[in-house]
Order: C-alpha cells, then structure tokens, then sequence
C-alpha cells in the first residue's frame, strides 16, 4: 500500500486500516501464506458521503421571566467596624493632611501597590471619593474628598 501523509475523512481511514489488517490476520483457521491477498479498494473515491452540515440542537425552552428585582435607595456607605484596618485607613485619610503611601504602609504593614490598591479600589465601591494632593513639603498624599 502507498503511504499517506493524511487521510481525506475517516472513512476512508478506517477502510485503509481494515484492509491492511485483513491482509495480515489469518481466515478461517488458515495460516496466514495461504490466505488469498484482500482486493484492492478504491481510496480515492468516499465511501459514505458525508454531511455538508451539522444537526440542529434542540433549542432549550425559554425561561420563565424573572420577577423585576426593586432598586434599593441610596444608601449611606457602609461603615467598617472600628477596629478593622479599613477604619483606621478611613480615619488616616479623613484627617487635613490626609496620609501618605509610606505612612499607610508603616501603619498596616502593607505594600506600596496594596495601599494604592484600597484607596482606588476599595473606598471607590464603599461610595468615599478621594484627591490626591501634594504636602507643603512636597511629599504626595491621599484624603477624602470634600462633598
């Protein structure tokens, strides 16, 4: 049989396969020499059509609609307890001179990405709204926004 680098469809693979076996595994109780070679079948032509397209699925039945959920009024943010680190981070920022990335990291023994982490991320979705500004000695710091 000629080599091939890749078959056309499985089809065609299985048939090629089966014919090199059949060629091989002795008939009926026959030694394998006397077995009569299997006749050659034509490759190149498909065995089995196949589908130009694929089955439909079946659609899932749609679902029930979904009672409307009730805005909830604007509520005032949350408050954390006071002894939580995020109280204490909201006190430092709270302040005039509000606080800076090394002092936060000095306080709670955070990184410097962790403490600009909570201020942009995790005041932001409690609702507290923060400015960055710069001290009179030129270091950067942080505090909550005036409404």
């Amino acid at each position: 049989m000629k080599p091939v680098k890749k078959f056309e469809n499985r089809a065609k693979a299985t048939a090629r396969i089966w014919a090199a076996i059949q060629v091989l595994a002795p008939q009926d109780g026959a030694a394998a020499t006397d077995a009569a070679p299997a006749p050659e079948t034509p490759f190149d032509a498909p065995a089995t059509p196949e589908p130009t397209t694929k089955a439909a699925r079946a659609k899932k039945a749609p679902k029930a609609p979904v009672a409307a959920k009730k805005a909830k009024p604007a509520a005032e943010p949350k408050t954390p307890r006071a002894d939580a680190k995020k109280a204490q981070a909201i006190k430092m920022l709270g302040r005039k001179n509000g606080a800076s990335n090394p002092e936060m990291q000095e306080a709670f023994g955070w990184q410097p990405h962790t403490v600009r982490g909570f201020i942009a991320a995790t005041l932001k979705k409690a609702g507290i709204a923060t400015e960055s500004f710069k001290r009179a000695n030129g270091e950067h710091a942080y505090r909550i926004a005036e409404k």
